[in-house]
């Protein structure tokens, strides 16, 4: 495995990379996180084969922060920041991983590239149109810490909470330390560039997809409806919305076996 920078749309960027093989799997965070959720898949043998890479978006992790937040923290932009990333790369047979926010970047980004083989959502907010929003989400007390630049400790355990399964032990401490790390205007202008629709017509944009979509989350998850997402008019891979077991928001980590072995499978299918 190993580390590096790369120079992105002015922002250096760090990524982590694993693996050889032709085809490419591109892990996308999510909001006030970093490419540490991606630890149990980066160094998974289940996947073994493929070429994985994850990186810090600009503000998070240890990748660098912005100067015009207003512009640069948005879904649209971050959807800029994975093509270039692909492109840089030189990424084929590209298969995206989305979790929550990372999701919604992943379908941004399927409007910026042509070589794709599919997209995997976990818990991710897909919508029409911000007015939307509301219905996607779970009446929960850490929404507001989502999305709001100045906190206090008390909103970084709201948060830690939310993520993990309700009934679960606390996620490594890694998860705490990147919403401190995390660029206070990211949460603050994400919240502004949703509140201007500074998105598009995410459900649209799968619903015309040229590869296959894959919906999951996790059986627990305390943050996003899991009736919105079956219910949603979707093409989805082996028609469902796959429930992780014994799983919050960050299903990927909670139950990393289950995921690993689901996506192992749908890359299989994708990529023959």
């Amino acid at each position: 495995m190993k580390q590096y920078k790369l120079n992105l749309k002015n922002f250096s960027i760090n990524v982590t990379e694993n693996g050889k093989g032709a085809q490419t799997i591109i892990f996308i965070h999510g909001n006030s996180m970093s490419s540490k959720i991606w630890e149990k898949q980066l160094s998974s043998d289940a996947l073994a084969g493929y070429r994985l890479l994850a990186l810090d978006l600009p503000g998070h992790g240890d990748s660098s922060h912005s100067t015009d937040p207003d512009n640069n923290y948005n879904v649209l932009f971050y959807a800029e920041i994975i093509a270039a990333f692909i492109t840089e790369t030189t990424a084929q047979n590209v298969i995206l991983v989305g979790h929550s926010l990372g999701g919604n970047v992943a379908i941004e980004t399927l409007t910026l590239i042509k070589d794709y083989k599919g997209c995997i959502q976990i818990a991710s907010s897909i919508i029409n149109n911000a007015a939307q929003l509301s219905e996607t989400f779970l009446p929960n007390p850490a929404l507001p810490c989502f999305f709001t630049a100045d906190y206090i400790e008390d909103d970084v355990q709201k948060f830690a909470d939310a993520v993990k399964g309700i009934n679960n032990p606390p996620l490594p401490d890694f998860v705490t330390e990147d919403y401190r790390k995390t660029d206070k205007n990211c949460r603050s202008y994400l919240a502004k560039s949703v509140g201007e629709n500074k998105l598009s017509d995410e459900l649209g944009i799968l619903q015309k997809a040229t590869a296959p979509i894959l919906l999951a989350i996790g059986a627990e998850d305390q943050l996003v409806s899991k009736d919105y997402l079956k219910n949603l008019s979707l093409n989805k891979w082996g028609n469902q919305v796959f429930e992780i077991a014994g799983a919050g928001h960050c299903a990927q980590y909670e139950n990393a076996d289950d995921f690993n072995a689901i996506l192992r499978s749908f890359c299989q299918s994708v990529l023959l």
